[in-house]
């Protein structure tokens, strides 16, 4: 690497930021945790104990559809 790789390695860290932000749901909060240089974790809630049958059906099925999805 030259001696410009540095500079090179902030513009595409900020591209990274610009693009993550426009594309994706929550690319505000990747933007602010590529720019902090932290990660950030998501944790689901929880269903209810006392949740219906027909709730404790559908929060099966959008876990099935979020885990099958891929995270790119």
């Amino acid at each position: 690497m030259d001696r410009n790789g540095p500079v090179l390695y902030i513009k595409a860290v900020e591209k990274l930021q610009l693009y993550t932000s426009t594309t994706y749901k929550n690319g505000a909060d990747v933007h602010k945790s590529i720019k902090q240089e932290k990660t950030f974790t998501f944790v689901p809630p929880e269903l209810d104990e006392n949740a219906m049958a027909t709730q404790r059906e559908m929060w099966k099925n959008c876990a099935n559809i979020l885990s099958s999805k891929k995270s790119y």
